[in-house]
């Protein structure tokens, strides 16, 4: 009877370890927030970056194993996509992807997938440079101003340290062309590199919104260096 009892507690261990070793599984399967398809027109950088017309694939993934994530063409041809920053994976596949609507897919270390299709990058055009952009002082929280850009419905300001090219700070997206960036991002006498990124949408069915860029363009303000604490 003991040794039957034993059995019983030991088989229903190994079920309970079964069901939360499944239930893990699930948990950790990626899940493919966005998939877009898009191209950033690089100005002149003091990055190093090469200028140009390029096409971007980019995800934002969540999952809390280990991931890969590809990018497919409609022609078969795949690359895979690095991580970038946050939940966001990206390449500039220039020259290697067609334009039209990607397959995206993410697999963790389990061997879980996911997959979802980007938009359809269609409408390709060339957006111009941010004009005039200017700071309101040299401290480490200035206020940044730029021209309107006729191509943009929106912008973005990144910030890069400009000694490691290591990105420290991201902007929500902005509708007006100015911007405080917050006090706790730049330190006295380090340089930094203000990148704005102007931003055309268009119909996009894979987003929440509606929409999703299609074109956008980078403009680089360089070498700022703060001088003091306001």
């Amino acid at each position: 009877m003991k040794k039957y009892i034993k059995f019983i507690i030991t088989a229903t261990a190994l079920v309970t370890l079964a069901l939360q070793s499944a239930a893990g599984s699930v948990k950790a399967q990626p899940v493919i927030e966005s998939a877009i398809y898009y191209t950033d027109c690089w100005y002149d950088n003091p990055l190093g970056w090469q200028p140009g017309h390029h096409f971007v694939a980019c995800a934002k993934i969540h999952g809390s194993a280990q991931i890969t994530v590809e990018a497919e063409d409609q022609n078969g041809t795949t690359v895979s996509l690095p991580h970038d920053w946050g939940n966001w994976y990206c390449k500039l596949v220039d020259g290697e992807l067609i334009t039209g609507v990607l397959t995206i897919t993410a697999t963790d270390r389990n061997g879980a997938t996911a997959k979802k299709q980007s938009n359809n990058l269609d409408h390709v055009r060339k957006i111009r440079a941010t004009l005039n952009i200017r700071f309101s002082n040299e401290t480490i929280s200035p206020a940044l101003v730029w021209d309107p850009n006729i191509d943009a419905e929106e912008y973005y300001l990144r910030i890069y340290q400009l000694s490691n090219q290591k990105e420290v700070f991201r902007s929500p997206r902005l509708k007006s062309t100015s911007y405080q960036v917050p006090g706790h991002v730049m330190a006295v006498g380090t340089g930094y590199v203000f990148r704005i990124l102007a931003h055309d949408y268009d119909v996009c069915s894979q987003h929440a919104s509606g929409f999703c860029v299609e074109n956008r363009s980078s403009t680089w303000r360089r070498d700022f260096t703060p001088q003091a604490v306001e």
